[in-house]
């Protein structure tokens, strides 16, 4: 005898056309956005762009065309075959996983396009902005164009930028530092140039090897450049690389590559951190090299263990007259040490990126300034607690630069360091944006000329620039 499975009701196979299914209403924005948009020829304008930029051999062939869809275009496949077809580019809100905006194109424009995409222009248009190409920013589809552009998002202080020297003759501009003279010391990645109050460039010193981060340091007097004697200069690091001492003449003096078994160093700051009158020096390495305290002859004082040390910083920073030293530590957060080395607090929930700034608009003292996930800027006090607290216009890396001015604090810093694309912004004391603008290049550096509170300079590329306002900026 056997068992059999009770008989059952079986649903019967189900189809339905996809010419059967209800269609969505659309979204009323897109909808109200694309009705101007092809009343002025968007479309037909981007691929006039677009075009100059097609590789060679690919394109439009007039002979190679669908028989049911005229718009597409021959199109490589990830799998190496090709077909003729569109592509699709979508912007995504990362918070809600919404789609923001999105464009169809050929895909022989999406695959070949140097430095942007039709998205792009649809993204300005979304926020109300005028596309680049209306801006003077053509030159960003030239490769190696000379001048840097600097384009305006947002400006609610009247400021206009001024080209004030197309080449300073030191190569892709790392740091500003304003002479008491009313000058400027100029460095780059291959020497440093001083500009005068008058326009003319004096004192050029030439590297020996290439800097990309480089800095003047005076020895002798840590506090400020007007000790009368010319500066060494170092090389900051930025991951990945090596940091250097070089004496007035652009000599490397030491070096530190990174210690056997690690990576590199990463990062580098001096300041006198014993009291002794002489400056000293701090490194922090990738991975497990730790952190290492050298002296100006680059002789070991101590070493300490730490991980992935990305920032260090020497400071006094809860204002007793003696200077700590503060610096990151992969997840252990950051960590303040004495002169000797011993760790006196920790700030464990913060990330491993920080600027060191004053905002007296927040109190005196120093403060630090940390991005979190991109782009929510936090400051904070000298053990941690967050005194401010906004969320900024695009998703990029930690701070390069925050420098108050007056009331207002002005904040530099790389979006997107291989697309070549960074920021410069001014924020109020409330949180309000006051002045955004998006800089082709992989970093940007800025200073205030004698402490005036209606302009200020800026380094971009090789060229300097002059924002005057015509207001207080304060």
């Amino acid at each position: 005898m056997s068992l059999k499975r009770p008989a059952r009701n079986r649903q019967e196979a189900l189809w339905i056309s996809t010419t059967e299914f209800p269609a969505a209403p659309g979204n009323p924005f897109y909808t109200r956005l694309n009705e101007p948009l092809k009343e002025a020829g968007f479309d037909r304008k981007i691929e006039d762009l677009c075009e100059p930029f097609y590789a060679a051999g690919m394109g439009r062939h007039a002979d190679w065309k669908s028989p049911t869809d005229s718009d597409t275009r021959i199109t490589k496949m990830k799998d190496g075959s090709t077909h003729l077809a569109h592509c699709t580019e979508q912007a995504v809100a990362m918070k809600t996983g919404a789609i923001i905006a999105r464009t169809i194109q050929d895909a022989s424009a999406a695959l070949n396009m140097k430095r942007y995409t039709p998205l792009l222009f649809l993204l300005w248009a979304c926020i109300g902005a005028p596309p680049p190409s209306m801006m003077g920013t053509t030159s960003l589809l030239q490769q190696g164009a000379p001048v840097t552009d600097i384009d305006t998002v947002v400006d609610e202080l009247g400021l206009a930028f001024e080209l004030l020297t197309e080449d300073c003759g030191v190569g892709r501009i790392a740091s500003l530092t304003p002479l008491p003279e009313g000058g400027l010391l100029i460095c780059g990645e291959r020497g440093a140039v001083r500009r005068t109050s008058a326009g003319s460039f004096q004192g050029r010193v030439e590297f020996g090897q290439g800097q990309t981060s480089a800095v003047p340091i005076w020895l002798d007097d840590a506090k400020a450049p007007g000790s009368g004697n010319p500066p060494h200069f170092a090389d900051l690091g930025g991951g990945w690389s090596s940091v250097d001492l070089l004496d007035p003449g652009g000599t490397t003096l030491w070096t530190r590559p990174g210690p056997a078994g690690t990576a590199s160093a990463n990062c580098l700051a001096s300041g006198d951190l014993d009291g002794d009158g002489q400056v000293e020096f701090v490194i922090g390495y990738n991975g497990a090299g730790g952190l290492e305290l050298v002296d100006q002859n680059g002789r070991t004082l101590w070493r300490r263990r730490a991980t992935n040390v990305f920032s260090a910083a020497i400071a006094d920073l809860d204002g007793n007259g003696a200077r700590e030293l503060v610096h990151s530590s992969g997840h252990q957060g950051l960590l303040v040490r004495d002169a000797g080395g011993a760790l006196l607090w920790s700030m464990p929930k913060h990330d491993g990126h920080f600027t060191l700034l004053k905002w007296p608009a927040l109190g005196a003292g120093q403060l630090l300034g940390t991005v979190r996930r991109g782009r929510h800027l936090e400051i904070l006090d000298h053990r941690g607690e967050p005194l401010y607290a906004c969320t900024l216009p695009a998703n990029g890396h930690s701070l390069s630069q925050a420098l108050p001015m007056g009331s207002n604090l002005l904040l530099t810093r790389t979006l997107h360091a291989t697309g070549k694309r960074s920021e410069l912004l001014i924020l109020s004391a409330a949180g309000d944006l006051l002045h955004h603008s998006l800089v082709s290049t992989s970093k940007v550096t800025v200073a205030l000329p004698n402490d005036q509170a209606t302009s200020f300079l800026v380094g971009a590329g090789t060229s300097l620039w002059l924002a005057p306002s015509g207001r207080d900026l304060d």
